[in-house]
């Protein structure tokens, strides 16, 4: 008996006997993105940030916003996470003087199909970082690496565009999953990796509230159906949907 009710065994049944395919919430380029015009719940100033997200670029070549964040609109953020031009991702922290405190550049695929990303830090420890794309060691350039307090209780964050609703991302993410302050996912660690990624590629269930893979209760899960994508199955709290969303078949 399949519970049509319930978002997360259907795409089970829809990926086959065992396996597990997310939803992929697509962006379009024009109008679409997410923001939180408040500080994510239960969090705290801390030098380790964890992210797993898929991912599927429509225009490689693009320079599109993935993750931002600020104290207030115009105001140096935080958190600017972005894909370049080039198609790398660059993954940059700031202080409010605007001083870069971590930058990492990383080199993506550059085409359209579907992939997964997973980074993680610990600003104490340079030792203590970790950056994959599909269970792969990235190319990644540290240019910048400093012992720092991320200041994660920020009060705006957006989702696939900047504070000015420019660069908006198009393309489309899966089970974004994001992890400010707490135990850090040392995906270096394969065992880590096969909590979000399997040994063929393929995605793994994080469970309805992103809690299954052992590091507690994610700042931000965005999973499930599309009309609730946005509302964050993690525990900071909801976003608010600019645009309309739309549904894409997601990674196998």
């Amino acid at each position: 008996f399949l519970d049509m009710t319930n978002p997360r065994k259907m795409m089970m049944a829809a990926a086959g006997a065992g396996g597990y395919q997310p939803i992929g919430a697509d962006f379009d380029g024009t109008n679409d993105y997410l923001s939180r015009g408040a500080q994510f719940s239960n969090t705290v100033d801390s030098k380790i940030f964890s992210i797993s997200f898929w991912f599927k670029t429509a225009t490689p070549g693009g320079q599109l916003k993935i993750l931002q964040s600020a104290t207030v609109a115009s105001v140096r953020p935080s958190f600017d996470f972005e894909h370049q031009p080039d198609d790398d991702f660059d993954i940059k922290i700031t202080d409010t003087s605007g001083t870069i405190r971590m930058q990492g550049i990383v080199a993506t695929p550059g085409d359209t199909d579907w992939h997964h990303f997973c980074f993680s830090v610990d600003m104490a420890n340079s030792s203590n970082r970790a950056s994959f794309i599909d269970d792969s060691a990235a190319t990644t350039n540290w240019l910048t690496y400093q012992d720092y307090i991320l200041d994660n209780t920020m009060s705006n964050f957006w989702i696939g565009s900047t504070e000015y609703g420019t660069q908006k991302y198009n393309g489309a993410f899966a089970d974004f999953w994001m992890q400010l302050g707490g135990t850090r996912a040392d995906f270096e660690t394969t065992a880590t990796r096969r909590k979000f990624i399997t040994a063929e590629g393929s995605p793994v269930d994080l469970g309805s509230d992103g809690q299954t893979p052992g590091f507690g209760a994610p700042t931000l899960f965005l999973t499930g159906a599309i009309d609730t994508w946005h509302t964050n199955a993690g525990d900071g709290g909801g976003m608010t949907e600019t645009g309309a969303l739309t549904e894409v078949t997601g990674p196998t």
